[in-house]
Formats: structure tokens, C-alpha cells, sequence
């Protein structure tokens, strides 16, 4: 783990424990917190307490010396790749040429998103279908702050002028809380209990907010998901780190998205490394907090700028589905950036979502 990583202190997670696996674990001094199946992604995940006479690190290896096909791991803590900034721009729908009718290009693909709380009062999401559910429960202390999340679903599918796919229902997970200072954290089986749900409704395509070490269960949950016919897009990080990589986005299959500002010039904090695959505005993101009047007039005009690769995720969610998960047909249309080809600063380059929204119409 690199100096900033985090897990809860003394938990261990197991994923598809063989039988015996609790019992030997308890004889060994482990505690087990909770156990449940998640169907969808097609395995158990055991919560465990490390014994007190031990490091956790010498647990693991004695459970995993007895148990060698079964997943173990700490219970890492991730944190959102975004904040909040005071810029004046108003560029990213014009910087990936999102169409600007309303409804432009349709989107068959169920969307969804893990991240933190959605306040679904807000007014860019009025009227939005928003289905939410909460999987934050393996911390006690307070939920994260709302802001964060709500921005990211207005971006998706509410319906401010920043919105990317309005009407489209969304599916929102918060795996977010506090921690001992305030800021938001998450947890690897809060995510890998989010992705199972998604997989329950349906969902198709990911919005992942998140990024931190590896772990375990959460590779072996993401795979999965992605044998299942998921598509998972994933902030690559906002730690100012080069070649050290990031999950879930560092995952083989799972897009990974760094930002650029209205210049192109790629987020001075965002992670570089072979894992990028694509970038897409992420710098002084205008979300309004109004929706829009039935005449197509912005009601409010209050809102907020934000600033992250998480933000970017949200215009590669929203291309990728309206060009049905075909990965390839992105790399076709993005605009390259840095280095020909892909690189490890923009991926692929800048995504485009005109040019593959006319390459779907044309293919009705």
C-alpha cells in the first residue's frame, strides 16, 4: 500500500470461503462480524475481526496458508476523486460535442453509479427516475455530505442544463461516510456490495467515482461483473502519482478516466500510468442546482463548480452508453492527445461523444 492508504483497523474479508472456512477461522481467534451471499455477483463475502494477539498481516497469512483458493483481504477505504472550485467556465459539453438537442441519441443501456449520498430533492433532479440505496453500513459514523454525489447524478441523468441523459433512469449507490476528520470514505465490501446490486437491477453500465489500493475481493467482484456483461467506467485518481496504480480503475477491462480542462491540458493531480484509457472534462465543472423549465429555460441559477476525475467519468458513462458498451468505437472517435496513440497521461485521448452518436443513428 502506498503512505495513504487505509483499511478498517483489524477487519479481514473473505470472498467465497471454501467449507470449514468460518469455523477454522474462529479457531485461529477470528470473530466473525457478518457473513452473506451476493447473488448477483455469484459469491459469499465473510466480514472477520482479527485476533487482538496478532497483526492483521500475519492473520491473513496464516488463514491464507490453510485456505489458498479463497480471497482474503483487509477492508480497504477508498475516498471520491473530486472537490469542489470556483472557476468560470462553462466548456465540457462543447469539448466532447454532446449533442445539443435533448434526446439526440438514445440510450438503451441501464445506468448506474456508486459514489456518495444522492440528495434527490435537489432541483437538477427533479423528476429524474432515481432509484437509490445505501451500502455504507460497515462504518457507524455519520453518511458522507451529499453534495459530491448529487453533482455526479445531476451529470448523468438529471435535468439541469449540464445534464448529459436526462430522462434516463439511474440506479445510485452510496457506499459513503465519515470519517474521524469528516471527509468521505468507503469501504471495499461497501463496493462490492453496491456492484452486486447493480448487477440485481440490471445495470449495464458503472459510474465509479472512487479509486485506492487493490484489494482482493473487490478484483475478484469486478471481473465478475464484467463476465456478466457490465461496463465499469472509473475515476483513475486525483493523488499526483505516476505509474503506481489505482483501482478499481487499474483493473483489466475497466475504463479508466483522467480529466482535462477547457485547454486540454490534463488535471496536474491526476494519476498517470498505463491504466488510463480515456480523459474527458473534469476541471471547473458547472452543475446547477436548478432544474429546467417546461419551455427549455434554466430555472435556478445556483449551483456549484467541481473539479476531479470523478466528474470526468460522468461524459465517458454517458458516450459509452449512448454507443451500447462498444469500447472500441470510443477509441475510434476520441481525440488524440499527447503522444500518438494511447499514452499514459490521456488514454485514448479526449472522448467525442458527436461523432459516435451519428455512428449509432447511422447504424438504425
Amino acid at each position: 500500500m502506498t503512505p495513504t492508504d487505509r483499511a478498517l483497523a483489524r477487519e479481514v474479508v473473505a470472498a467465497n470461503a471454501s467449507p470449514g472456512f468460518l469455523a477454522e477461522a474462529q479457531h485461529l481467534g477470528f470473530a466473525v462480524i457478518e457473513s452473506k451471499q451476493l447473488a448477483s455477483l455469484g459469491f459469499a463475502v465473510a466480514r472477520l475481526e482479527a485476533p487482538a494477539t496478532t497483526d492483521v498481516q500475519s492473520s491473513i497469512a496464516s488463514l491464507q496458508a490453510r485456505f489458498p483458493d479463497v480471497a482474503i483481504d483487509v477492508n480497504h477505504v477508498y475516498a471520491p476523486q473530486g472537490s469542489f472550485t470556483l472557476a468560470m467556465t462553462d466548456f465540457p459539453k462543447q469539448a466532447i460535442h454532446w449533442p445539443s438537442v435533448a434526446g439526440a441519441c438514445k440510450v438503451s443501456e441501464k445506468i448506474g453509479m456508486i459514489d456518495g449520498p444522492v440528495d434527490s430533492d435537489s432541483g437538477g433532479l427533479t423528476g429524474t427516475d432515481i432509484h437509490i440505496r445505501d451500502f455504507s453500513n460497515q462504518l457507524s459514523s455519520p453518511l458522507a455530505d451529499s453534495h459530491h454525489g448529487t453533482a455526479i447524478a445531476t451529470l448523468l441523468a438529471g435535468h439541469s442544463a449540464a445534464s448529459l441523459l436526462p430522462g434516463t433512469p439511474l440506479y445510485a449507490a452510496n457506499i459513503f461516510r465519515q470519517d474521524a476528520v469528516g471527509a468521505p470514505v468507503a469501504t471495499a465490501v461497501g463496493f462490492i456490495e453496491a456492484l452486486n446490486w447493480m448487477g440485481q437491477q440490471g445495470v449495464t453500465v458503472v459510474n465509479v467515482s472512487l479509486a485506492g489500493p487493490p484489494n482482493n475481493l473487490m478484483r475478484q467482484a469486478v471481473r465478475r461483473a464484467l463476465d456478466h456483461g457490465m461496463q465499469i467506467v472509473a475515476a483513475v485518481g486525483n493523488d499526483e502519482l505516476d505509474g503506481v496504480e489505482r483501482y478499481p480503475a487499474a483493473y483489466p477491462d475497466v475504463i479508466g478516466v483522467t480529466a482535462v480542462d477547457e485547454r486540454r491540458a490534463v488535471l496536474p493531480e491526476a494519476n498517470r500510468g498505463t491504466y488510463v484509457s480515456f480523459a474527458a472534462p473534469g476541471v471547473d465543472i458547472w452543475v446547477p442546482e436548478g432544474g429546467v423549465s417546461a419551455a427549455g429555460d434554466q430555472a435556478a441559477i445556483s449551483g456549484d463548480y467541481f473539479t476531479g476525475t470523478s466528474f470526468a467519468t460522468t461524459y465517458v458513462t454517458a458516450t459509452l452508453a449512448i454507443v451500447q458498451r462498444d469500447v472500441k468505437r470510443l477509441r475510434d472517435t476520441a481525440e488524440d492527445l499527447g503522444a500518438p496513440g494511447r499514452d499514459r497521461i490521456y488514454g485514448w485521448g479526449l472522448v467525442q461523444a458527436g461523432p459516435a452518436c451519428l455512428m449509432t443513428i447511422g447504424q438504425k
